[in-house]
């Protein structure tokens, strides 16, 4: 929306329409994720050690930090590193503390999946982003379902 106020136009930005933006960015950012993973070979991954088998896999996504009583604590934008039925690497700029809970939404493929999750651990990357292993704890509507499906789809695509 704009509005004139002394002959000068001022922008005012309504969260729902942030909100908006930032799904079809992600979902955008999703589709053109597939499309360089199919142009490209990735390496595969050394999965031997790990409980769950990660994917490696670039997609963007919004999340909230919430405190304990569920209050918003800050809102920024980060990226996965990787990706498991069990959780996500999340690469972002600001440094999480084990516990905390993170409500997340992340592009794949064309869909977008929300969740809640927690902060195992977090680690400095370099001297501007961090790294927090998240796991999943609840997913919202058929994320559980799109999770899997995207998982199978890059196991398929890597074999």
């Amino acid at each position: 929306m704009v509005y004139e106020f002394d002959a000068l136009p001022v922008m005012f930005v309504c969260l729902p329409d942030f909100l908006e933006f930032a799904r079809h960015l992600l979902q955008a950012i999703g589709i053109f994720n597939r499309k360089l993973r199919l142009y490209l070979e990735g390496e595969k991954m050394s999965n031997s050690d790990r409980r769950y088998v990660r994917m490696e896999s670039l997609n963007l996504l919004d999340y909230v930090l919430v405190d304990d009583k569920g209050e918003i604590v800050t809102r920024a934008m980060g990226r996965t590193l990787n990706i498991s039925e069990k959780g996500i690497l999340l690469e972002n700029h600001v440094k999480f503390e084990p516990g905390q809970i993170l409500r997340i939404t992340i592009g794949l493929e064309e869909d977008l999946v929300d969740f809640k999750g927690m902060v195992k651990h977090a680690e400095e990357r370099d001297d501007k982003t961090f790294s927090a292993g998240i796991e999943f704890l609840e997913f919202d509507g058929e994320g559980s379902r799109v999770l899997q499906n995207y998982l199978e789809a890059f196991e398929a695509f890597k074999n």
